[in-house]
């Protein structure tokens, strides 16, 4: 019940989409909202990964970079909240 009352809350309360994948949490992206849930009941999902450790991130092609950065300031040092697999993630 308390999962479902938050999640009704945060849609009433219309918290705009965080843009800028910041640790805060005034605004939410959708793998930091659903770690958040999971978290406010005792069952974190997921630990933060900074995006220059996730795997084949070498691999990202430099325009994408750009583009990335473009939209939203971040940093490849920056911690995120990401799906994943049994190594990293939700």
């Amino acid at each position: 019940p308390e999962v479902s009352r938050f999640c009704r809350q945060v849609y009433n309360d219309q918290i705009p989409f965080d843009e800028h994948f910041c640790a805060d949490d005034d605004k939410y992206y959708c793998a930091k909202f659903v770690d958040l849930v999971f978290r406010r009941q005792g069952v974190p999902r997921c630990k933060p990964v900074p995006i220059n450790h996730l795997p084949n991130i070498e691999t990202v092609s430099g325009m994408k970079v750009v583009l990335v950065k473009a939209r939203a300031p971040i940093s490849e040092e920056q911690d995120v909240m990401l799906p994943g697999d049994e190594s990293y993630g939700i």
